[in-house]
């Protein structure tokens, strides 16, 4: 039996980051039917992963339009990196524009 992890990778992403990023790993849980958040920006990318099954990538720059849990019956679990800003929240308003990005 070998003492090394079995490692399966899940998503592969190449992106633009801010400069000095600020890494936060969240562990979020979404009730049943919750409606989540309204339509809003991370100042970087976030790469996230449902505890029961798929990983997803939102790209720098793009509007999360929608995290809600659409079961009525099972929380919806899930770990997200997102990538920061040192100095802004981690969410944004939709029209934020980063002034320091490259054009997207």
């Amino acid at each position: 039996m070998s003492d090394l992890p079995i490692i399966t990778t899940m998503l592969e992403q190449v992106s633009w980051v801010p400069a000095d990023p600020l890494i936060h790993v969240l562990h979020l849980t979404l009730e049943p039917g919750a409606a989540g958040t309204p339509p809003h920006k991370h100042p970087g990318p976030m790469i996230g992963y449902v505890l029961e099954g798929e990983a997803f990538f939102e790209p720098y720059g793009c509007v999360h339009l929608r995290a809600a849990n659409g079961s009525q019956s099972a929380p919806t679990r899930l770990i997200a990196m997102i990538v920061g800003k040192q100095g802004l929240p981690i969410v944004l308003p939709p029209d934020w524009v980063d002034e320091e990005a490259p054009d997207r």
